[in-house]
């Protein structure tokens, strides 16, 4: 049913172009054809005399002259003209075989279907021209909500002393839909109808829920359908806006424009990071290895470049150097209470820390402690597992290659010093006294064992027999790699708040507290 008589007044006296302004009849035929509708000001006016869609406001004052001005949301019952009311007849080749009495018949048909139906989608239409009104009057206090990638909200700037916030604490919803004689059913009629309206003819609708994301300037790039479809999904907000005022309720999650993927708890910034899991665009890596020393750093990356034709980046694995136990204390200093902390708080987040730590200093006690301790965010679960947490034997070195191979890789950054493997089983055996090869390698040069070096050559030593066997090398190092690899490439990113419970509850991150 048509608004009330008095709306228009009341749109001019609300001031309710100021967020949205209203266009004259030739931006806004630029403005629909930007969004694929093709009109001009003559099929405008065709519309205004077949009383379809009539000017906002009639020959108003711009500039030096009069012309019809029209509202931009407006853009929605001229694309319904142009759309919805579809005559199908014959085809040309149907055509050039009727007789002169069959082309009368379906002429006759025609006419007698228009007589019919141009009255109902006259009666259809006033519910697209009613929400374009609406959609203008309640632009001010709405529009900019919908001008936002969810983190921020757009502002116009405007030439007078206009304040927003101060309009947004005035604003009654219910007295505004009083005056303009709106129940909350119609409200939500129309929200419903331009919300399917939008999402049919979106051709980008599949990806609505990373577009809502998009800043403003980039989405006002947007071209065609999917700039009409944008247009009228703002527009739906808006009336969900305005509904959730009038009746203190949110609209209905099946008529809504926007279905949430949040737990009641999160913040929607928490969406956009399980939106772009959902498109595997989120940049933080899903396993985070922890190694200690720069040797270890630098040679990691190697290895799997070199063995899998893998980046860390490739598979989702960043890689951390704990540059030593003792760096991770807490406020009381607890050794590896921050090292607790920084792990579950990872864990947290779905990304899985991958420990690869010597047997030196209080190692041991260190994954002791972290596999008996309590998860902070999930007291059914520990804050890690054991197949995450490697403690070598000795150290990487010692447990991954013979003493001839390490001697060898000594005696290459040595130069002219040449170191055996019965040296090297010596320092094998005073492993506990820590430091043991760099001490090796001090009593022969006089220089401290550069370990980055020694880690290239031992590397070396590796890749040489994976080309040689045409296999994988049964190293433990190689076997580490190969689960950690595995871990990330499994441990699968959530996409909804749910999905993020289960998988903190499955026990991936940590064993289940029975």
């Amino acid at each position: 049913m048509p608004l009330r008589t008095d709306s228009l007044q009341k749109l001019s006296q609300s001031m309710s172009a100021i967020v949205v302004h209203l266009l004259p009849v030739e931006r806004f035929v630029s403005y629909c054809a930007d969004r694929d509708i093709q009109t001009s000001l003559e099929h405008l006016e065709r519309l205004d005399r077949g009383g379809f869609v009539a000017p906002l406001v009639r020959e108003a004052r711009v500039g030096s002259s009069s012309r019809n001005v029209y509202s931009a949301f407006q853009c929605y019952p001229i694309w319904e003209c142009l759309n919805r009311l579809r005559i199908s007849g014959p085809t040309v080749d149907q055509i050039s075989d009727m007789t002169d009495q069959e082309l009368g018949d379906v002429n006759a048909r025609i006419y007698n279907t228009l007589r019919v139906a141009i009255p109902q989608f006259k009666n259809s239409l006033q519910t697209s021209n009613n929400a374009a009104l609406v959609c203008q009057i309640i632009s001010n206090r709405y529009y900019p909500h919908t001008q936002t990638d969810q983190r921020t909200v757009s502002l116009p700037s405007v030439k007078f002393n206009w304040d927003w916030h101060e309009y947004v604490r005035l604003w009654d919803a219910k007295r505004v839909a009083d005056e303009l004689g709106l129940d909350p059913g119609e409200i939500l009629g129309m929200q419903r109808r331009i919300a399917s309206a939008a999402s049919s003819m979106d051709p980008l609708r599949e990806w609505d829920d990373l577009i809502r994301f998009v800043s403003v300037d980039q989405k006002q790039r947007l071209r065609g359908k999917a700039l009409l479809a944008d247009a009228l999904r703002n527009m739906a907000t808006m009336l969900s806006l305005f509904y959730e005022d009038v009746t203190g309720e949110r609209v209905p999650e099946e008529f809504s424009a926007r279905r949430t993927i949040l737990l009641s708890d999160e913040s929607p910034l928490r969406e956009l990071e399980y939106v772009a899991n959902k498109y595997h665009l989120n940049p933080r890596p899903r396993l985070i290895l922890i190694v200690e020393g720069e040797s270890e750093t630098e040679q990691m990356p190697r290895l799997l470049e070199l063995i899998w034709n893998l980046s860390p980046s490739s598979a989702s694995i960043e890689i951390v150097n704990l540059r030593g136990i003792d760096n991770f204390t807490d406020k009381k200093k607890v050794r590896g209470g921050a090292f607790r902390q920084f792990i579950d708080d990872c864990h947290a987040r779905q990304t899985i820390v991958y420990v690869l730590l010597d047997n030196e200093g209080r190692a041991d006690t260190v994954k002791k402690d972290l596999l008996k301790a309590q998860s902070a965010y999930f007291q059914n679960r520990k804050v890690t597992k054991d197949k995450y947490v490697h403690i070598w034997s000795q150290s990487y070195e010692f447990d991954n290659f013979r003493d001839d191979e390490i001697a060898k890789a000594l005696s290459a950054v040595a130069g002219s010093f040449k170191f055996s493997a019965q040296e090297v089983d010596s320092a094998r055996q005073n492993f506990k006294k820590g430091k043991a090869l760099d001490k090796l390698f001090q009593s022969k040069t006089k220089h401290h064992l550069p370990k980055r070096d020694l880690g290239r050559e031992l590397t070396g030593i590796l890749v040489a027999e994976a080309n040689s066997i045409r296999a994988l090398p049964q190293r433990p190092i190689l076997l580490e790699l190969q689960s950690i690899v595995e871990a990330a490439a499994t441990n699968h990113q959530p996409t909804s708040g749910d999905a993020w419970k289960a998988n903190q509850e499955s026990g991936h991150f940590g064993d289940k507290i029975r």
